[in-house]
């Protein structure tokens, strides 16, 4: 009777140990699991940033670039517009691409894409190839906000989601803000040099993720899987009838006054003002540095429940 005992004592200690080697294992492999989401996380924003800022180093030159075509204000606008445009046909694509073949394969594309348009513009000797180049820049664009956001998603929690997507937001609106800096610093080099600077660094982002970024297996809703099934038109119908309507008309508002914002103002300044594309881009970061600066104090007393915001 001791001899069994003691057997089964030995077999549960046995069986104890396992478990707490298996607990072991799982603690490491979680551990493991979340300084890769980590590094992926870091990654997404440094590609991020690049397309924020490759768009937004251009804004100081566009004047003086422009004038070797002849060109002005109009021509600034519809450029800006087919990016936009672009970026609005092909951004429901790439979502559609990234669900079935990986958002890694999609946003690799999207920066090779983004970084060979820019090189194109530079290189563009006619009006009609500054609109392709800008046509296919917002193409690449395209195919690198949505997976991006989506693989956020993919690696996060839904406690950490948050944390993701508000790390992505604030590369973005540090690349747009530090953009017209850099744009207007390079252009002492040479005029071309910020497209340059945008496609190598664009180019190195696509690299380094070849290399870096691991490539998780898409996690799709069902939601998804009935979105599939619906063209461009049919979603944003439905999007009609969902609680986050509101915000997409607010998102529709503030593109609309950002888009007039950056045809107008570096025109503005340098046909009254002469402003060289130093100073334009040291109006713009200056004033996206306040507006920043705004927002995080406001945000900061919204949370602290001394205004009560649901915007800001």
């Amino acid at each position: 009777m001791f001899l069994s005992t003691e057997v089964f004592l030995l077999a549960d200690c046995g069986k104890l140990f396992q478990i707490h080697e298996i607990v072991k294992r799982g603690g490491v492999f979680l551990v493991e699991k979340q300084q890769s989401n980590n590094l992926a996380l870091y990654i997404l924003m440094f590609n991020m940033f690049i397309a924020m800022a490759g768009i937004g180093l251009i804004i100081p030159i566009m004047p003086k670039f422009l004038g070797t075509f002849g060109a002005a204000g109009q021509v600034l606008g519809f450029l800006i517009a087919i990016f936009s445009f672009a970026q609005f046909i092909f951004s429901p694509i790439s979502g559609s691409l990234s669900d079935r073949h990986g958002r890694k394969k999609i946003i690799i594309f999207g920066l090779i894409i983004y970084g060979l348009a820019q090189l194109a513009f530079s290189m563009s000797t006619h009006l009609w190839m500054l609109f392709a180049a800008r046509f296919f820049s917002g193409l690449g664009a395209a195919f690198i906000v949505p997976p991006m956001m989506a693989f956020v998603a993919d690696i996060t929690t839904l406690e950490r989601r948050g944390r993701g997507m508000g790390l992505l937001g604030a590369s973005m609106s540090l690349g747009f803000m530090i953009g017209p800096g850099i744009g207007g610093f390079l252009s002492k080099i040479s005029l071309l040099f910020p497209f340059y600077f945008a496609a190598g660094a664009a180019v190195f982002a696509a690299i380094l993720s070849i290399f870096i970024l691991p490539n998780p297996a898409p996690s799709i809703s069902v939601e998804k899987l009935q979105s599939r099934k619906e063209n461009l038109i049919e979603q944003l119908y439905r999007s009609t009838k969902t609680p986050y309507f509101i915000m997409l008309i607010v998102m529709f508002v503030f593109s609309f006054g950002l888009a007039n914002y950056q045809a107008t103002i570096s025109l503005y300044v340098d046909q009254k003002y002469g402003y060289t594309p130093s100073q334009i881009a040291i109006l713009i970061t200056v004033g996206d540095l306040s507006a920043s600066l705004y927002k995080l104090l406001l945000l900061t007393r919204c949370l602290n429940g001394t205004v009560k915001c649901a915007l800001y």
